[in-house]
């Protein structure tokens, strides 16, 4: 007698599950955030480390990359869906000050 082995797909862990890693137009895309635009984003993603200016005075960045909600793959730009969110809550405790 042959025993017959049923494969079952084993459950992805729910960490796993949530997509939050998401490229710029994508990230735009989801209706929690379509409020911006991709050039928008792209705005916010450059500004978003301090760097000097041409008389060597140092621009302050807005904190994305701090945040960690910019993930950066070589060339590929990924938003943190999650980390952008605490971004966005942090400044808007900033403006109420």
């Amino acid at each position: 007698m042959e025993k017959t082995i049923e494969n079952k797909p084993l459950p992805m862990p729910a960490v796993l599950s949530q997509q939050t890693l998401f490229p710029i137009p994508d990230f735009v895309a989801l209706p929690e955030f379509s409020f911006l635009t991709e050039s928008g984003m792209r705005h916010l993603v450059f500004n978003g480390r301090d760097r000097k200016s041409a008389s060597g005075d140092v621009i302050h960045g807005n904190g994305l990359f701090e945040s960690g909600a910019v993930v950066r793959l070589g060339r590929r730009v990924l938003i943190d869906a999650n980390n952008f969110r605490e971004w966005m809550e942090r400044q808007r405790d900033k403006a109420a000050e």
